[in-house]
């Protein structure tokens, strides 16, 4: 019976972990995609964006590598 709750414990921590890479890949996108229009270069409005997505990433990074 723990085996098989472990089992499940890791099955799902796995899940996460994938989900979260995956969040953190689409928000950089969406982030390098409204970066690059034309309009907002000039004011460059999700620079702070851009430094959570950085933190995220390197939070993400921690957990999974266990750091």
């Amino acid at each position: 019976m723990e085996d098989q709750r472990r089992q499940v414990a890791e099955k799902d921590a796995a899940a996460r972990r994938t989900t979260d890479a995956q969040v953190l890949e689409d928000a950089e996108r969406l982030i390098a995609a409204t970066l690059s229009r034309r309009s907002c270069r000039l004011n460059a409005p999700f620079a702070e964006l851009v430094r959570i997505a950085d933190e995220k990433r390197e939070e993400h990074r921690r957990r999974v590598l266990g750091d």
